[in-house]
């Protein structure tokens, strides 16, 4: 079964002015969520995804509630997404100060997240200087099982945070999987821009209008999965909701949708980009190639409507092609018409070679001799004085590609010379549409920061020598 739902999302809640965006730039590793002393500051839902901790999910950071009586409609809107996207979420962190304490407002919280009825961790922020028991002791008065002490702006915390909250969700869904075996089936998630054909695609694979289409942009407004099979091998294809630039997202529908469609990108095997052929290559196309990139995952494009170019707009295209994606020359680029039904059989030839891309066995043998052979054509340089020396590899993981490298000084390997060793394996092992991530693993000196200790005999002759040099002198 394929589901969005084996990758959770956290959405960060709490009344204004806690600390939502610091925990949140904190656990993405990122500034892009706005922070300031004075409350109200976070308007829209921001959605990133979370880089403390081991296991791969999304995290939310949502306005602060307000409770002036005032009649604020831009407050109410406010509160109106961040109910919205708490409700999609799967984990819930309450944020409340420690150093303020418990406040009536905070307990105007508590009482709307209770209807929700979502797994939910109170986190007292701001705690770096306070006792952790006076702290429970104060804010259990809210009902809630879990309570963590944590300081977003010093990472006080936040690792054990993320791992108590995210493991139970996540033994739930292996437990689920192993109690429900089903089948393999490729899962393949298709993204692009509104109106770029993605379901026009998925009703000519599947040889009916199993899709909603339109030439009104944002037809399309949730996930929609499709089974089916096609010589012999099962697929399922996830159509997504076009993806606008954030400056035009407006609606909170739309911020939804965006919501799953990166949960969709990394819950898939494959992704599929569609783009416009008929259109100019646009910053939004390459912005899902960077949230493709970000996940690591196999990459096919698929450029639509070909069917619509003249021929000298088809050379001008693929010139286009050729210099805006130079950064995914991994990458295969398929020209297809979805209305027409033009280059879908190059399209699923294409799939294939990159699923077998990713599930290829390469033993560690083979990929040691073939570094080895790496570093016969091209030397890597000298690092003080010295050679770097790669001795063995073996795989790591996959979907990313993750190549380890072992021997001495690797770890100063310069980008420059780790990209030629992606290109000549990926060359040699013939590797179609999946990047490869390289991690080095360099040699230790077991003695490094040891003292030798020399024995009675060796410390007697020492005092010979010295002697002796001090005669001489």
């Amino acid at each position: 079964m394929f589901s969005t739902k084996t990758i959770p999302t956290i959405a960060i809640i709490g009344r204004q002015n806690v600390g939502k965006s610091t925990l949140y730039n904190r656990i993405t590793c990122s500034r892009d969520a706005l922070v300031a002393n004075f409350p109200g500051i976070t308007r829209d839902p921001k959605i990133g995804l979370g880089v403390v901790g081991e296991k791969e999910y999304l995290i939310a950071d949502t306005g602060g509630f307000s409770y002036d009586t005032e009649d604020n409609s831009l407050l109410n809107r406010v509160m109106h997404s961040t109910k919205e996207i708490a409700l999609e979420a799967e984990i819930l962190l309450f944020i409340v100060d420690s150093r303020e304490g418990l406040t009536e407002q905070d307990r105007a919280v508590a009482f709307e997240i209770r209807k929700w009825n979502k797994p939910t961790a109170l986190v007292a922020n701001k705690s770096e200087s306070a006792d952790p028991d006076l702290i429970i002791s104060e804010f259990s008065a809210l009902g809630f099982k879990d309570i963590f002490c944590i300081a977003a702006k010093t990472n006080m915390g936040i690792t054990e945070l993320i791992k108590a909250t995210t493991e139970p969700f996540l033994k739930s869904i292996d437990t689920a999987y192993a109690q429900e075996p089903e089948e393999k089936r490729l899962s393949i998630s298709i993204i692009g821009k509104p109106n770029v054909g993605k379901s026009t695609l998925i009703n000519k694979v599947v040889g009916f209008d199993r899709m909603i289409t339109s030439n009104i942009p944002g037809t399309t407004r949730d996930d929609i999965w499709v089974n089916f099979e096609r010589k012999g091998k099962k697929y399922t294809f996830v159509d997504t909701a076009g993806l606008r630039r954030k400056s035009r997202v407006t609606e909170y529908p739309e911020k939804l949708t965006a919501l799953k469609t990166l949960k969709t990108i990394a819950s898939s095997e494959i992704t599929i980009l569609v783009i416009d052929a008929s259109n100019p290559i646009s910053a939004q196309d390459l912005n899902l190639l960077g949230q493709v990139l970000n996940n690591g995952k196999a990459l096919v494009i698929a450029a639509n409507k070909w069917d619509l170019l003249k021929n000298h707009e088809k050379d001008n295209f693929l010139k286009d092609i050729e210099r805006r994606f130079n950064f995914v020359k991994f990458s295969e680029v398929v020209l297809i018409s979805a209305r027409e039904g033009f280059g879908i059989e190059n399209l699923f030839e294409a799939i294939v070679r990159t699923w077998n891309a990713i599930t290829k066995e390469i033993k560690t043998g083979v990929l040691s001799k073939l570094i080895e052979e790496a570093v016969l054509n091209h030397a890597p340089p000298l690092v003080r004085g010295r050679r770097i020396k790669p001795r063995f590899a073996h795989i790591g993981s996959r979907n990313p590609l993750t190549i380890l490298i072992y021997g001495n000084q690797v770890k100063s390997i310069p980008k420059s010379y780790g990209r030629y060793l992606e290109n000549f394996l990926r060359e040699k092992l013939k590797l179609s549409g999946t990047p490869i991530k390289l991690i080095y693993r360099q040699s230790e000196n077991p003695f490094a920061g040891k003292k030798n200790i020399l024995s009675k005999r060796q410390v007697a002759k020492r005092k010979r020598l010295l002697n002796y040099s001090k005669k001489k002198r």
